[in-house]
């Protein structure tokens, strides 16, 4: 009797879950990878397939045909890796973009550095010495902090930290 009970549940729930199939999304995440879920996460972009239990037969709900044949499965997985490929390609080439436009480090020479004094404003900095070639805040002290990187003829570097909008510290330390 136990064996027939724990047979007609189990024969229940394979029923069940082919009865009570959940739809199948199709989605790549911020690394480039394809991911597969019940549930897009929200904000992305994200295909419906699916999925039949029938004879393992995968069906792409964009593209609206059976994919039953080895050449057809193939070719779709052919033309995705493509499509991830060009994508990956412009995200390299986009990055190399955006670091072909960070600008050298223009440094800061020792005649500018010895005319800087604290108490001076960002402005009288600026003025002086330029832009920094980098510039980190610090939201604990309520400051910030600009570097002028070496250079080939100046291998120096120069912090200033400035607290409420003046030169609050100044370094200035040989780089080998």
């Amino acid at each position: 009797m136990r064996r027939i009970l724990i047979a007609l549940c189990s024969i229940g729930l394979v029923l069940t879950s082919i009865a009570g199939e959940a739809q199948v999304y199709k989605w790549k995440d911020a690394n480039g990878v394809t991911q597969y879920g019940e549930k897009p996460p929200e904000g992305q972009v994200a295909r419906s397939v699916d999925v039949g239990r029938e004879s393992g037969v995968t069906r792409d709900a964009t593209s609206g045909g059976d994919c039953v044949s080895i050449r057809c499965q193939y070719e779709r997985l052919r033309n995705d890796r493509m499509i991830e490929e060009a994508e990956r390609r412009a995200e390299r080439e986009s990055v190399a973009k955006r670091a072909a436009q960070q600008p050298a480090a223009r440094g800061m020479t020792f005649d500018v550095f010895a005319r800087i004094d604290r108490g001076m404003t960002e402005g009288e900095v600026i003025l002086r010495a330029g832009p920094p070639d980098y510039e980190a805040t610090d939201a604990y002290r309520m400051g910030k902090t600009w570097f002028y990187y070496p250079t080939s003829s100046d291998p120096f570097t120069t912090t200033i930290t400035m607290r409420g909008g003046r030169v609050f510290e100044l370094d200035r330390v040989r780089k080998f």
